[in-house]
């Protein structure tokens, strides 16, 4: 039996992985990103994943990094777009760009964390305490 650790978003879908690469769904959009940890072989083709992915990051020779490179999109790839995480009372609304070292602005991993501040919060404030709240990770 397979037990999933994270929260189940709803706007977020790991569809495939491997060959060091991912194929993820935000949204409405899949994109296509280097996954350096990602050491098995894929379980789709890749005339699969390139019919899926409305975008795709491609390293540039260019760059010292394996970080760095461009997006080759599809004509419905916008620039921007949302996507939306809800847990009990919280609903967050996150907008997404696609960024010249991969990342698109969201780490969905990280919804546990999101949960585990939100009861935090709640449990200060049942308390009758004003929480204060120092966020170290930030830069996203």
């Amino acid at each position: 039996m397979i037990k999933q650790l994270t929260p189940n978003i709803p706007d977020y879908e790991l569809i495939d992985s491997g060959d060091f690469e991912k194929l993820e769904r935000f949204g409405r959009f899949v994109t296509r990103r280097p996954e350096p940890q990602a050491v098995w072989h894929r379980s789709l083709d890749e005339s699969k994943w390139r019919e899926l992915a409305d975008a795709s990051f491609l390293r540039t020779s260019s760059s010292k990094s394996d970080e760095r490179g461009e997006w080759q999109c599809k004509a419905q790839m916008p620039d921007r777009w949302s996507v939306e995480y809800n847990y009990k009372q919280m609903h967050l609304k996150m907008r997404l760009a696609l960024t010249s070292f991969k990342h698109v602005g969201i780490f969905p991993e990280q919804a546990a964390n999101w949960n585990f501040i939100y009861n935090r919060i709640e449990a200060q404030r049942n308390k009758g305490i004003a929480p204060k709240v120092l966020n170290l990770f930030a830069y996203t």
